[in-house]
């Protein structure tokens, strides 16, 4: 029996068979009553209508799902938690963001962001206990409540052990939820300050673009996979896979003041563009096995000095590192998709993708040499030299930083824990205009005390001699450079291997500041007391 007639005949509904076979007979019905008569505007009734104006606003058709997918793990579990309060506390928050706020004391007049000490819950005045009063309804209530959680799920098959991410439903106590609840609240306004300055920072800089400077965004998206329209079986499984990396690079145009986006690499930019380039901004996320590890931190001092220009490289904040390069990526792989399923084109390996790609995807500048700002590049890289030898060491806390630039010293970097993109910035100046949020490049080694030196632009003499105290860390003390003290030291000292640091202790700095100058630590030392002091 056919699909329709059976549905017909048995008074059955399935999704867009029997709709559209009781479409077409209302039409049959509606055309013979009206044989003869003027022309008429033919209505055909959409027997759907009146669902859509009766059902609930929380049911929502197919079309207007959309699959969510990669978002991230810290703000979905704060999401999923407000959803559950939302039904025993109407007044409780929509979304994280104002969860947060509720958090925080009040913002400064005109500013963006909260002060720096409420952000990172250092304030006493605010904090996760100001949602007592607002969650004391639920705590005090002897209920159950279900939520789910993003987590760890772990199984166990036979002698073997596997884990991976899965959501999780959870069951217990209001005041349980609220406990786990104010946890991640103290860590999220730190992530969402992060995810949100780094986003900012980016819009910024790709709005006041200056000459001579580019910035890209860098990122790998996920392999393409070649298939075939009217695939054999035994082919389904011996798929080749095509690596896409998208670079999407902002410059200004040579002709005009706008700004040119464009899918392009360095090289490219310089050999093919003509383009001069002394400051090389790059944007990605914060992935620690691709841009964010100690090798692709050593690449940026020797990218540096290979171009001949400053190299910074900025990472968007943890887990919201989507970007123009992701969108890019969509853009490729949908149109070769598209043009394998319409049967328009054979994609099997790397050189029949670049091969399309370069043919129907290309934009480039046009024959009457006008105004081009936004143009697509492919370019084929088939041998790559993996035997590079890489001798850098882990930089500490690379999770929280978020900017790293090159030296005037081979081998060495400037971290930062947040970009900054001012004026005073830009020019190599010490005095950032948003000191307030972030952070001066600490110094690991003495070594790298000379290269923030170079970055502050301070003439110094005589320090170029070997340290004599050269591995002495001081990752996790509070060492920073004195930027006014620079000025004096070729006069002052006559000894050219002391630097100028600040000493953050107590009333004890005048034995701190002897114990970094005997030892490179200022924990070296111990006040002892003395009847005849």
């Amino acid at each position: 029996m056919h699909l329709r007639q059976y549905n017909r005949d048995n008074k059955r509904s399935t999704p867009q068979v029997s709709s559209d076979y009781e479409h077409q007979e209302e039409k049959k019905i509606y055309q013979t009553e009206n044989t003869g008569r003027s022309r008429t505007k033919i209505l055909i009734l959409d027997l759907t209508s009146k669902f859509c104006s009766l059902k609930p606003p929380n049911v929502k058709t197919f079309s207007n799902t959309p699959l969510q997918q990669c978002i991230c793990e810290y703000c979905a579990n704060i999401s999923l938690k407000i959803k559950t309060l939302k039904y025993k506390i109407k007044s409780f928050p929509e979304n994280k963001y104002e969860t947060v706020n509720k958090t925080l004391c009040p913002k400064p007049n005109g500013a963006l962001y909260h002060k720096r000490e409420c952000i990172y819950r250092d304030c006493s005045s605010c904090g996760v206990s100001m949602l007592n009063e607002l969650v004391n309804q639920v705590c005090d209530e002897k209920c159950t409540l279900t939520w789910y959680k993003w987590d760890t799920i772990t199984r166990k098959d036979g002698t073997k052990i596997t884990s991976k991410k899965g959501l999780k439903c959870l069951t217990g106590s209001g005041s349980e939820l609220i406990a786990e609840l104010k946890k991640e609240l103290t860590e999220l306004s730190i992530h969402l300050f992060v995810a949100t300055w780094q986003h900012r920072q980016f819009s910024h800089i790709t709005s006041n673009l200056q000459p001579q400077m580019v910035v890209m965004v860098l990122d790998f998206g996920q392999n393409y996979t070649c298939f075939y329209q009217d695939e054999a079986q035994s082919a389904h499984w011996s798929a080749e896979q095509v690596t896409v990396h998208p670079s999407i690079c902002y410059y200004k145009c040579k002709t005009c003041s706008e700004t040119v986006k464009e899918d392009i690499a360095n090289e490219h930019l310089i050999q093919k563009r003509g383009l001069t380039i002394d400051h090389h901004i790059q944007f990605s996320d914060g992935c620690a096995g691709q841009y964010k590890s100690k090798n692709a931190f050593e690449g940026i001092a020797d990218i540096g000095s290979e171009f001949e220009c400053t190299v910074e490289r900025n990472f968007f904040g943890s887990r919201h590192g989507k970007g123009p390069s992701d969108a890019c990526t969509g853009v490729v792989k949908s149109a070769v998709t598209r043009a394998v399923k319409a049967r328009q084109a054979l994609v099997t390996c790397p050189e029949e993708m670049f091969k399309f790609c370069t043919e129907n995807l290309t934009k480039d500048c046009s024959t009457d040499e006008s105004c081009i700002h936004n143009l697509r590049t492919f370019i084929l890289i088939t041998d790559i030299d993996r035997k590079i030898e890489m001798s850098a060491k882990t930089v500490q806390g690379t999770r929280k930083v978020h900017a790293v630039k090159s030296g005037n010293i081979p081998k060495l970097i400037l971290t930062r824990q947040l970009s900054c993109f001012c004026a005073s910035c830009l020019n190599g100046e010490e005095d950032c205009e948003n000191y307030q949020y972030t952070d001066l490049s600490t110094a690991e080694t003495f070594e790298e005390l000379k290269v923030i030196t170079d970055h502050y632009s301070v003439e110094i003499n005589n320090i170029q001699e070997p340290c004599p105290l050269p591995n002495i860390s001081l990752t996790d003390l509070p060492v920073f450079i004195d930027a006014d003290a620079l000025q004096m030291i070729p006069n002052d000292i006559p000894e050219g291997n002391f630097m100028p640091v600040v000493v953050k202790g107590d009333g004890n700095c005048l034995l701190r500041s002897a114990a970094v100058l005997a030892y490179g630590n200022e924990e070296a030392q111990r006040i002892q007391s003395s009847n005849n002091t």
